[in-house]
């Protein structure tokens, strides 16, 4: 059932987890069950469309995660169907409720934590990076924006930019990581953060080791909810058009993948909605947030339908 969300390959992470929090909420309230274990089950395969509509992305997997905790701690509490439905539900509609404002707490603690800087760099188009560059607009700060082939999403982040008073330029994606060094801070976006990296649009790559050779900070801008253990994501999307997303060169004939690994040594730090998140702590901050076991057996045992 969510078709729509697993073609989508132009919104950032943030925005799809909307609304796909939003879309399963209403599909739990459609589920006519008898009992607690005949809901479980629906629940499963929901959570199963869900995880692999958008299997890179982490807030996917850890929305489904809190959605099956919920529901699970009902259904061993002995509680009635309409009970566990209700918690799985609620789980779902927090998703929906505070993604938004996660997304602005991450922009003022990015204003407090950042270094002063003059220019910015980024690419591809994230709503936590977009909410921080947007409050720069006052200080004359200037930004250069691959333009983030192919879908060009990096351009029309620079386009939107423009509109609220910030200096923004649009780099070519050869040419970006040559104009790295020339930036005070590089911010970027993810659709994961494990213990041992990242993963964004490709391009992210050259532009951190660019920025780490030049002296420059890296830093990835991004919600809790895309923190997960590396052990549950994929290191790249596949360039298999049936098995990730990708960009066919019908040319040539090539599939390339859209999305990278970059190794969490290259940032200074996680900008989260609780602050900044040095890379040797994010071990130790995965420790303390379990995945529903449930989850597990969807991601390893369950094929996607």
């Amino acid at each position: 059932m969510f078709e729509s969300i697993a073609a989508d390959k132009r919104s950032s992470a943030t925005e799809l987890v909307k609304r796909a929090a939003g879309e399963l909420a209403e599909a739990i309230e459609r589920i006519d069950a008898q009992d607690p274990g005949s809901f479980w089950n629906e629940l499963l395969d929901l959570s199963s469309e869900l995880a692999w509509a958008q299997r890179d992305m982490a807030p996917f997997l850890n929305l489904a995660s809190a959605v099956l905790a919920a529901a699970e701690r009902g259904v061993l509490s002995g509680g009635p169907v309409d009970a566990v439905a209700g918690a799985a539900i609620s789980a779902a509609a927090e998703v929906w409720e505070f993604t938004d404002r996660n997304t602005e707490l991450v922009a003022t603690e990015a204003e407090r934590a950042l270094p002063p800087c003059s220019t910015a760099a980024t690419l591809s188009s994230s709503a936590a990076v977009e909410a921080t560059l947007a409050r720069m607009a006052s200080r004359n700060v200037g930004v250069l924006v691959a333009e983030s082939l192919p879908a060009l999403e990096g351009a029309e982040l620079a386009r939107r930019l423009q509109e609220t008073g910030l200096e923004a330029t649009i780099v070519p994606d050869a040419e970006f990581p040559d104009h790295v060094g020339s930036s005070d801070v590089v911010l970027l976006g993810a659709d994961a953060v494990t213990e041992q990296s990242f993963i964004n649009k490709v391009g992210s790559l050259a532009a951190a080791t660019a920025a780490q050779k030049a002296g420059v900070p890296v830093y990835v801008l991004a919600q809790k909810s895309k923190i997960i253990p590396s052990a549950l994501v994929r290191t790249t999307r596949s360039a298999d058009v049936s098995d990730g997303p990708a960009v066919r060169e019908t040319d040539g004939g090539v599939i390339s993948p859209l999305f990278e690994s970059v190794p969490i040594n290259l940032v200074r730090a996680v900008i989260t909605e609780d602050g900044p998140v040095r890379p040797d702590a994010l071990e130790a901050l995965l420790r303390g947030r379990p995945v529903s076991p449930a989850m597990l057996d969807i991601l390893f045992r369950r094929a996607p339908r």
